[in-house]
C-alpha cells in the first residue's frame, strides 16, 4: 500500500500509543467503524477526508500534524 507522510506520520502515532481506543476515536471523529483499524493494519488506506476531523481529537492526547512539526 502506498501511503503518504501525513497518514503514514498519524498512522505511527496511533501505533505508538496502543492504550488510545481506536473503536471510541473513529465514534467521536465521525470515521466509520474499522477504518482507521483496517488503515493501521495495511489493509486499506485512510482516506484524506477524515485526516482532520481524527486530527483534531488526537491534538489533545498530544499529536502535532506534520504541518505543526
Amino acid at each position: 500500500m502506498n501511503m503518504n507522510y501525513v497518514e503514514q506520520h498519524l498512522l505511527r502515532w496511533l501505533q505508538d500509543r496502543p492504550l488510545i481506543n481506536i473503536r471510541l476515536l473513529e465514534r467521536e471523529s465521525g470515521v466509520p467503524e474499522g477504518t482507521i483499524q483496517h488503515s493501521i493494519s495495511e489493509r486499506r488506506a485512510l482516506p484524506a477526508k477524515h485526516f482532520e476531523s481524527i486530527s483534531k481529537i488526537l491534538t489533545d492526547y498530544g499529536f502535532k500534524p506534520l504541518s505543526a512539526e
